[in-house]
C-alpha cells in the first residue's frame, strides 16, 4: 500500500517536471519580442491602457521577456521559480510609474495573475519548429 502512494507521488512529480520542461523549452524557442508583444497586448486590453501608456509599457515588457529568457537559459530548474518571482516584483515596480492608481489596483488585485495564466496557456499552445 505504501509503495502505491509513493509511486503515485513520484509519477505526479515527474509529469509536472516534464510539463514545466516543455513550457521552458517553448519559452526558449520564442523570441523575446513576441513574448513582449503578447504581454503588452494583454495588459493593454485588461487595463484599457492609453496609447501613451502602451508605448511606455512595451519596453518594460521587452526587458522582462529578455530577462525571463536569460533566467531560463542560465539557471537550474531549482532556482528558476525564485528568480522569476523576483523579476515579477521588479516589473511590477516599473509599471507603478505608468499605470493610474485604479489600473495599478486592478493589476495587483487580479490582472497580474490572469496574465500569468494566459501567458502560460499561450506558451503551452505554441508549436516548436
Amino acid at each position: 500500500m505504501y509503495y502505491k502512494y509513493l509511486t503515485i507521488i513520484a509519477f505526479t512529480l515527474l509529469s509536472t517536471q516534464a510539463f514545466s520542461q516543455s513550457r521552458l523549452t517553448k519559452m526558449k524557442a520564442t523570441p523575446a519580442t513576441e513574448m513582449a508583444d503578447k504581454m503588452t497586448s494583454m495588459i493593454q486590453e485588461k487595463l484599457s491602457l492609453s496609447e501613451e501608456q502602451a508605448a511606455s509599457v512595451k519596453p518594460i515588457m521587452l526587458e522582462d521577456a529578455q530577462k525571463k529568457k536569460d533566467i531560463i537559459e542560465n539557471s537550474s530548474m531549482f532556482t528558476i521559480r525564485g528568480k522569476m518571482k523576483s523579476l515579477q516584483k521588479e516589473t511590477k515596480g516599473k509599471l507603478q510609474h505608468i499605470l493610474t492608481a485604479d489600473q495599478l489596483k486592478l493589476y495587483q488585485d487580479s490582472v497580474s495573475e490572469e496574465m500569468q495564466e494566459e501567458f502560460k496557456a499561450w506558451i503551452d499552445s505554441r508549436k516548436l519548429n
